[in-house]
C-alpha cells in the first residue's frame, strides 16, 4: 500500500503535483483512494471529483511505468462511511477537453 504518495504529472503541457491518499493492488488490479469529508458531493461536484481521480491514475500509471492499468477509483466519504465508485473516469486524451 502507498499513502500520501506524490506525483509530478504533465497532461498536454501542464504539469500538475500531487498526493494520492491511497493506492493498493489486489488480484483485481489498482486501487486508487481519495478521503473526503464534508457532504456527499453534487452531481456537478462529482465532474471535477472525476478529473481528479483521472489525473491520478495517469501520474500513478507513469509512475509505475505501465501503459495500461486496470484501476478501481474511490473516493471514502469520512463522514458518512459512503464509498463512491464514479462511473466515467476520463482518459488522458479526453481529460484536457473535460478542463476546457
Amino acid at each position: 500500500m502507498f499513502v500520501e504518495q506524490p506525483f509530478e504529472v504533465s497532461i498536454d503541457g501542464i504539469v500538475i503535483r500531487g498526493r494520492m491518499d491511497a493506492v493498493f493492488r489486489d488480484e483485481s488490479g489498482w486501487h486508487i483512494v481519495d478521503w473526503k469529508t464534508g457532504q456527499l458531493p453534487s452531481r456537478a461536484d462529482m465532474r471535477y471529483l472525476m478529473m481528479q481521480l483521472a489525473v491520478y491514475r495517469i501520474a500513478w500509471a507513469q509512475l509505475r511505468g505501465l501503459i495500461q492499468m486496470r484501476f478501481t477509483p474511490r473516493f471514502i466519504m469520512c463522514v458518512t462511511t459512503s464509498c463512491l465508485v464514479p462511473i466515467i473516469c476520463p482518459a488522458s486524451g479526453k481529460l484536457r477537453k473535460r478542463c476546457d
